[in-house]
């Protein structure tokens, strides 16, 4: 039986590495809240992206009922 969230393991190239933990130092630098380590960074990316398509899909959704032709 597994306890808590599933491990998932996954490889980062340098480069896009050492971008996120600049993102991560200029975070924390400028903000008063908790500050962010690599998997919080990660974890708040993700709900992102996912709150991001759900905008997206809702906007299309409404703009085609504005197209719906009267009786």
């Amino acid at each position: 039986m597994s306890k808590g969230s599933p491990i998932i393991t996954f490889r980062v190239p340098d480069d896009l590495l050492a971008e996120m933990d600049s993102a991560i130092n200029s975070a924390n630098w400028h903000s008063k809240i908790e500050p962010y380590r690599r998997a919080s960074w990660i974890k708040a990316a993700i709900r992102e992206k996912l709150a991001h398509i759900k905008r997206s899909k809702k906007r299309k959704k409404d703009a085609s009922a504005n197209f719906a032709i009267p009786d």
